[in-house]
């Protein structure tokens, strides 16, 4: 026993030998080589590719190391390689039983997991196939045992690479770790313990792809909330990490660059969801996210999943550190913006937060800010956010809070409380809040940058740094919050500051306000930033300043306002109640509406001439808005309004609607305003029906200021419109009793009506007016008359561009009107002096051949300068074309005249061809222009289809050339005429639309063409040749071009060769260079015009020489015998209105004479110099042919043209003014020598004149009277007007108009002029040049002349007559009178209106004997008949006297001739003393009983008037029979004649004449009436006393023969003596008097 116990102890102690020896010799070199040598061993046969295990070394039991181990997987790629494997075991707890690690080290490992084509498995799965095992065996598992404990205290990583990837599941991961520890306190995977104490990461980085998976993995079960995993963090210390993700298929890429990540997590409980961290910090971090531009996927229907409900995470953070971070985002599916704020395109610079005390939980969100800051890359900076907020289940607040950018201040809180979260979002009326802002301010630029699409939306578009500034306190509930000390201000003067109560919110139909508006205020530069362009009118003016006041109280249903708005233009107000004011139906109102002195012109950018101010009331109450339910009243008054510079006072409108019935009354009490309106209309139609009465007792639109001229109107106007339908109105307007009165004539129109009717489905429309009746008759439509017609004429020629609504519907209708002369037109058009009426006769019917058919007729319009005679129109559609052809027999005004001219065309198929030609009175060919103009692709094309010709002169054209227009675009093509080596030459230079114009002109004589426009050919001639090249032409006209007039003469002066050059390569700088030469002339003018610059003229004027001839020349006749040179050099700059001018011009033996003054005048070496804006007149010395100066000194300011500023002394000596013939000048001549001291001072028409004048002995003027109104008479004076003395308006009253115009002097401010006359210098005023009135005159006369503040001139002073005559003409009697010494005018102040106290004697021999029996045989006796002259010049009194001459006359002659019966009678009958003056005029006799039978005047001076009276008469009896029977022609003739033997006779004379034969034959009648008579000379027996037959025998009446019968009253013969006679008449005109001696080219 003991043997076997021995060998037993023996073996025992040799296996533990053998095992110790083991051990010791694998814990040898020898031994852990060798087994490193099986390992390799093993693992190659076991796993069939290439292991390799550099060492293997242990300390038993204590630590593992494994040296360059590598392992290939079975494609011989490194699965495996690592330089240094180290694991730290704690054997003690092993031998217990679990697994006990003290630290685990990595170092230069790689390891290189993958799952790719075309395997799907792993390319570890060799590994895991080697060593399992092949017993399938179901092995029994103790589930009753106790876990094993596990435990690792630490892992040190050092240059640890891993690869990872997965073609199945679409992964690959790359990760790099340079560095890392991690410390644990526990970690047992058994219990899901994992207790880090401190984690170190240093320098590494993690890249992630994902792409598409080959196949979609089946989704992994849910982790268990429950689940027991237990982790908890301690200190965190990450720095230089790097991560970097891309994911192919989303298109997503981010990365996050770490410099310094670190913190404490205190605890972390996975099975409770809490998570308590003492502190975070990330510091230099790096984040950035991109998505890839995708196309848009398909919308995928939603799938909701059911989710399990979750507590809830519950995280509190002591605090987070953001410091110097950067976060960028890029959505490239999103295009970037171009400024503000992009989201989807984040760069956010300069990230710091400071959060404290964070807790993120179910229940609620808090935390307190303590500040935060960054920069984005729009240029968006917060520079401070900092509050303690939270949201909660019952509570949401900001406090404390603040937000600040660079422009920027949020501050204060905001406080929300509710009973639940449920409440806050399904029932917020009930919230409670509290909001207060203090000393807040938001700029414009922030939130632009913020919402930059709101750049272009007023404000922000025209104010984008604006700012709001403003506090307020809002309390209570969403439905009840009350809103205090609210005052807000913005841009420069926007001003908000109310407080009050608003309910109901947020259901707007609900809300109720009860606001007091303490300001509302705005300037008009905020508006303008405010509103959109469209929201203000064009039209419309807003205020410089806009304020509202007042109180809102009520909901929309019933709401009061009480509202003031004071504004720069007025004041208004509106007080009232509105009830469901959004309810067409229900609506109620009552209120009222009040302006006062409200400037409603500046509103509506009237100027204040135009329209003022405006004073308003109005009360308005009614029930519904709806036309055809509503029910209203309004009662307003216009208590002013200034309208046209009139304030119209007191216009009352009353009105009522009831269901559409309305009522509407005013009337005007004004004193220029009488008129009163009543009407009645039934809105409840479609088409409202219409009644009203209008009737005016006044209008005065001259005092109104509506018409410049005297007009005052009345009449009664009525309107019937049963129906106001557009398409087919109904109805009648009447105007009756319509008079107008012009200047106190009143012109009474019967009545003016239109009727508008359909009977029968036949329509008719009437006008009837004395000056107008038109009819209309046919079936239309009145909306479609306008497109019916251009749809028939479209047919033909449609104009590009032109949009209508075509009518193939039956149209048809015939238009007849006639315009008839009236003296209505001469109120309006004063020109007007003749008319014929005119015919217009149209008819339509789209559905015959010819469509349209009008003619219109003018015979003959005679206004102002221009005649215009036989105009006639036609145009007519036809099915295959349309015609147009005109006639104009005469167009005249004085300067220009055409005469029988004619325009013929067809119209086919959008082509227009046209013959245009004018002939001469001997219907001679003179203009002649043939044209196509056709439509081609909306252009219009015009070419000439054959020879032109102007002038008589036929002018070649190429007829293949063409211009083409369009609105947008312009092609010319060889446009091209020419004469006899003339031409011009117009062409595109390429075929591109709008490409440069190429105009060529080549040796053009410029006389005839000017002759066409001027009837002068020597107005001026030349030869003319240029190039211009013209582009850019439909946008901005650029141009280049060069002319030439050779040979320029002007009035048959020749002035030289002319050259222009210019052109403005930029669109605003114009150059010119031109220049005038020839053997006389030097003159050149270069430089530019800037149309953009303040200063735009730079140019350089360089006169080398430029002869008098020339001025004379453009002087147009009046200076003439010019001599000498002008010479200087002048640089001009500035602008037209204030230019500046810089040289001198000089006068070299400049002589000239002034062509209506005759007197000869040198400039002999003067010099203007011109400085800057001054012109210099220094001793500046004009002479007069006898070498007597005027110096002028001073200057002349051109710095604000017009307003020219004088600074001008002038004074002269003997200097001659005057020095003319008749000839020379009709109106004034003679010669005039004055001597003048005179200064002119001041700016425009501020200036200041002053100084003396003396007219110079020897001086002789005379003045003749212009003689229109002795000629034509004035139509407005001595006619007998016949008035209605109950009408008011015609009730004599003094018209504005018809006053004495004063003299009003406009060029100077102050006129101070002595002006003083000798009795060596005459006067002579011809009265009439006619018959050879005039008076002439000589005395002395100190006189002043000045203006009145108002501007008027007055002339104070007398001239005391010395000698003088007045030469008086009566038919054959001639007598001079002379002038008695003593005879005076005196002003005392209008120049027009000197009181006359002239005496005139004309001495007469008369033989006694004419006068008594007993001076038979007596020698003659000197009698002296006198012309008194009183009054004013204006209105003299002029009458006779007869006296018998002091010491002259025997005084026994002179007693007994004044005691004649005669003589008595004579001195108290103004009547018989004129007949006794005329009796010693012609016969130099007294006419008395004892006057000679043989002769017996015995007229009176109104016999000597009579017969210049009686034409004036018939002249106006014409006028008025005129239009009194149709079809005839009215003369009425007048013929007043006395004398002594058969006394007085007036005779009236009525003749008919009527035309026949296409006007071709006159017959014309008359009868002599007698009127008055005081002879028993016998009346006319002839049944017509004148008889005329008048034949045209060409039908332009140039040849025309007449016969004629004339009985008439000869007063010498007193009888009638018939003369009867046949008469042949040529009639010719003539443009130009030399053509009278000129044979027509014709006759050549």
């Amino acid at each position: 026993m003991r043997k076997a116990l021995k060998v037993l102890a023996i073996i025992i102690l040799t296996v533990l030998i053998l095992v110790g020896v083991l051990i010791w010799g694998l814990q040898t070199e020898f031994g852990q080589n060798f087994l490193t040598t099986q390992a390799n061993s093993f693992l190659r046969k076991k796993l069939k590719t290439k292991v390799n295990i550099e060492k293997v070394r242990f300390d038993i039991p204590d630590w593992v190391l494994l040296e360059g181990v590598y392992f290939e997987d079975t494609h011989g790629d490194t699965l495996v390689a690592g330089k240094r494997l180290y694991v730290d075991l704690d054997m003690y707890s092993l031998i217990k039983g679990n697994i006990g690690i003290n630290k685990i080290e990595l170092e230069g490992v790689n390891a290189n997991i993958n799952r790719v084509l075309p395997d799907t498995t792993f390319n570890f799965q060799f590994i895991i196939d080697a060593f399992a095992g092949s017993d399938t065996a179901a092995v029994e598992t103790d589930t009753s045992s106790k876990p094993m404990e596990m435990r690792l205290d630490q892992i040190a990583l050092k240059q640890v690479r891993l690869s990872y990837r997965d073609a199945v599941t679409g992964m690959d991961a790359n990760a790099n770790i340079d560095t890392a520890t991690v410390k644990f306190d526990k970690f047992n995977p058994s219990l899901s313990q994992y207790h880090p104490s401190n984690v170190a990461l240093l320098n590494s980085q993690v890249k992630l792809r994902m792409y598409p998976a080959l196949k979609t993995a089946a989704a992994s079960p849910r982790p268990d909330p429950a689940d027991s995993l237990d982790l908890k963090v301690g200190d965190i210390d990450i720095q230089q990490f790097k991560w970097e993700f891309n994911d192919e298929t989303s298109g997503l890429k981010n990365g996050v660059t770490v410099g310094k990540f670190a913190g404490h997590v205190n605890s972390i409980y996975m099975n409770s969801q809490q998570v308590d961290v003492k502190n975070v910090l990330l510091e230099k971090m790096s984040v950035y996210a991109e998505f890839a531009k995708k196309p848009k996927a398909e919308a995928v229907k939603d799938t909701i999943v059911a989710v399990a409900d979750t507590t809830g995470w519950r995280v509190k953070v002591g605090e987070i550190r953001l410091v110097d971070n950067k976060i960028r985002y890029e959505d490239f599916n999103t295009p970037a913006q171009p400024k503000g704020m992009d989201f989807a395109h984040l760069d956010i610079d300069k990230l710091n937060i400071d959060l404290q005390n964070f807790l993120f939980s179910p229940e609620v969100i808090s935390g307190a800010l303590k500040s935060g800051s960054f920069n984005e890359k729009s240029g968006f900076k917060l520079q401070e956010l900092h509050t303690d907020f939270a949201y909660g289940e019952k509570e949401t607040f900001l406090k404390n809070l603040l937000v600040r950018t660079p422009n920027t201040t949020l501050r204060d809180q905001l406080i929300l409380k509710y009973a639940s979260l449920d409440q806050l979002t399904k029932d917020i009326a009930k919230v409670k809040l509290k909001v207060r802002l203090t000393d807040s301010r938001i700029a414009f630029s922030d939130i632009l940058l913020l919402a930059p699409d709101l750049a272009k939306t007023p404000p922000f578009d025209s104010e984008p740094n604006g700012v709001v500034k403003g506090s307020g306190d809002i309390s209570g509930s969403v439905d009840d919050m009350l809103i205090s000390k609210a005052q807000f201000s913005m841009l420069g003067g926007t001003v908000l500051n109310a407080d009050g109560r608003v309910k109901g919110l947020p259901d707007a139909e609900k809300m109720s306000l009860d606001l007091n508006i303490n300001e509302i205020s705005s300037t008009k530069a905020d508006l303008m930033k405010m509103l959109p362009d469209s929201a203000v009118p064009a039209s419309i003016e807003l205020p410089e300043n806009i304020k509202i006041t007042g109180k809102v109280k009520g909901s929309m249903e019933n709401v009061t306002l009480t509202t003031t708005i004071n504004t720069s233009f007025g004041t208004g107000t509106f007080s009232g109640n509105l009830k469901n004011i959004t309810d067409s139906i229900r609506a109620q109102y009552n209120g009222t509406l009040a302006f006062n002195e409200f400037d409603l012109g500046k509103l509506t950018k009237q100027p204040p001439e135009e329209m003022g101010k405006l004073t308003l009331h109005t009360d308005l109450e009614g029930v519904g808005y709806a036309p055809k339910t509503m029910k209203a009243r309004l009662d307003g008054s216009v208590e002013s309004a200034d309208i046209k510079g009139y304030v119209y006072k007191n216009l009352n409108l009353k009105g009522d609607v009831d269901h559409g019935f309305a009522n509407i009354s005013a009337d005007m009490n004004d004193p220029n305003i009488d008129v009163k309106l009543t009407a009645q209309a039934d809105l409840s139609k479609e088409y409202p029906s219409v009644k009203a009465d209008v009737n005016i007792d006044n209008l005065d639109l001259t005092a109104l200021k509506l018409y410049a001229d005297s007009m005052q109107i009345k009449g009664n106007i009525k309107v019937d419109m049963p129906s106001t339908n557009p398409e087919n109105p109904l109805g009648t307007v009447d105007i009756n009793n319509f008079v107008m009165t012009h200047h106190r004539k009143p012109i009474a129109i019967d009545s003016i009506g239109m009727a508008l009717t359909d009977s029968s489905g036949e329509r008719q429309a009437n006008i009837y007016a004395p000056f107008l009746k038109a009819k209309m008759e046919g079936n239309y439509t009145y909306t479609e008359l306008a497109d019916a017609m251009l749809t028939e004429v479209g047919k033909h020629f449609k104009a590009p561009n032109l949009t209508y609504k075509e009518v193939t519907k039956p149209v048809n209708f015939t238009l007849d009107a006639t315009v008839t002369n009236h003296p209505m037109f001469q109120m309006f058009a004063p020109g007007l002096k003749e008319m014929n009426d005119i015919q217009f006769h149209a008819q339509m019917d789209n559905q015959k051949d010819s469509s349209i058919v009008a003619k219109l007729s003018i015979p003959m319009v005679d206004y102002d300068s221009i005649r215009t005679e036989r105009v006639s129109v036609n145009f007519a559609t036809l099915e295959e074309n349309a015609i147009l052809n005109a006639n104009v027999g005469l167009v005249n005004t004085g300067s220009f005249r055409i005469q029988n001219a004619s325009l013929d065309s067809k119209i086919q198929d959008n082509d227009v061809k046209f013959d245009f030609v004018v002939k001469d009175s001997v219907q001679t060919e003179r203009h002649i222009v043939k044209g196509d103009l056709a439509i081609a692709n909306n252009q219009y094309r015009l070419n000439l289809r054959d020879d032109l010709m102007l002038n008589y002169d036929n002018w070649a054209t190429d007829t293949a050339g063409y211009i083409q227009y369009a609105t947008d675009s312009l092609y010319v093509k060889d446009f091209v005429i020419s004469n006899k080596g003339q031409s011009l030459k117009i062409n595109s230079t390429t075929q591109a639309p709008n490409s440069p114009l190429d105009i060529a002109m080549t040796n053009i004589s410029i006389g005839p063409l000017i002759e066409i426009a001027t009837r002068d050919s020597t107005m001026a001639t030349g030869i003319l040749n240029g190039k211009v090249m013209l582009s850019n032409y439909m946008v901005a006209p650029v141009y280049t071009g060069e002319l030439t007039i050779d040979s320029l003469a002007v009035t048959k002066i020749p002035v030289g060769n002319l050259s222009i050059k210019s052109t403005n390569e930029t669109e605003n700088l114009i150059r010119v260079a031109m220049s005038l030469v020839n053997g006389q002339n030097n003159m050149t003018l270069n430089g530019s015009y800037n149309l953009k610059s303040d200063s735009p003229m730079d140019f350089q004027l360089d006169l080398k020489n430029l002869s008098a001839q020339t001025v004379e020349a453009f002087s147009m006749g009046q200076l003439k015998r010019a001599e000498g040179n002008l010479t200087g050099n002048v640089a001009i700059t500035g602008a037209t209105d204030s230019p500046k001018l810089n040289g001198a011009l000089n006068f070299n033996n400049f002589i000239f004479t002034p062509t209506q003054l005759g007197s000869r005048y040198s400039l002999a070496n003067q010099k203007i110099q011109f400085n800057n804006q001054n012109i210099n007149f220094n001793n500046f010395i004009i002479t007069d042919s006898l070498n007597q100066q005027m110096k002028i000194d001073g200057n002349v300011s051109i710095a604000n043209i017009p307003n020219v500023g004088y600074n001008l002394t002038i004074a002269g000596k003997n200097f001659n003014v005057l020095n003319s013939t008749q000839k020379q000048n009709e109106l004034f001549f003679g010669k005039a020598n004055i001597d003048a001291n005179l200064s002119v001072k001041g700016q425009g028409s501020k200036s200041v004149v002053g100084g003396s004048i003396k007219v110079d002995p020897e001086s002789n003027i005379t003045v003749v009277l212009p003689n229109d109104a002795t000629e034509t008479g004035d139509a407005s004076k001595g006619i007998i007007e016949f008035v209605d003395m109950s009408d008011s308006t015609n009730i004599a009253q003094e018209d504005s108009l018809e006053k004495k115009q004063d003299i009003i002097v406009d060029f100077a401010s102050q006129i101070d002029l002595d002006i003083s006359v000798d009795d060596k210098s005459e006067f002579k005023v011809v009265i009439d040049e006619l018959n050879g009135d005039n008076i002439r005159l000589k005395g002395n006369a100190q006189l002043n002349t000045g203006i009145s503040p108002n501007g008027q001139l007055f002339l104070l002073g007398t001239y005391d007559l010395t000698e003088g005559s007045y030469d008086l003409t009566l038919q054959i009697l001639k007598r001079q009178f002379e002038i008695q010494k003593g005879s005076t005018l005196l002003w005392t102040g209008d120049p027009m209106k000197a009181d006359l106290n002239i005496t005139a004697a004309y001495p007469v021999m008369v033989d006694p004997g004419s006068i008594s029996a007993k001076f038979q045989g007596a020698s003659k006796i000197p009698v002296e008949v006198q012309i008194v002259i009183t009054g004013n010049l204006t209105t003299p009194n002029i009458t006779f006297n007869i006296v018998l001459p002091q010491n002259e006359i025997d005084e026994q002659i002179r007693s007994d001739i004044s005691n004649q019966i005669f003589w008595n009678d004579m001195q108290n009958n103004p009547s018989e003393m004129n007949k006794q003056a005329f009796a010693l005029l012609i016969t130099n006799k007294f006419i008395t009983d004892q006057s000679s039978p043989g002769f017996n005047l015995g007229s009176s001076a109104e016999a000597v008037a009579r017969q210049s009276v009686s034409q004036l008469l018939s002249d106006q009896l014409n006028n008025l029979a005129s239009d009194l029977i149709k079809g005839v022609d009215l003369n009425i003739g007048l013929n007043s004649t006395a004398d002594q033997t058969t006394g007085a006779r007036t005779d009236l004379n009525v003749g008919l004449s009527k035309a026949f034969l296409n006007n071709r034959l006159k017959v014309s009648v008359g009868k002599n009436f007698e009127l008055e008579s005081q002879s028993n000379s016998a009346s006319s027996t002839e049944v017509f006393d004148n008889i005329a037959l008048d034949y045209s025998i060409t039908r332009d009446g140039r040849y025309l023969f007449r016969g004629y019968r004339k009985n008439q009253y000869q007063s010498i013969l007193e009888g009638f003596i018939i003369e009867t006679g046949v008469s042949f008449i040529i009639t010719a005109d003539y443009d130009l008097f030399r053509e009278i001696f000129q044979r027509q080219r014709n006759e050549e």
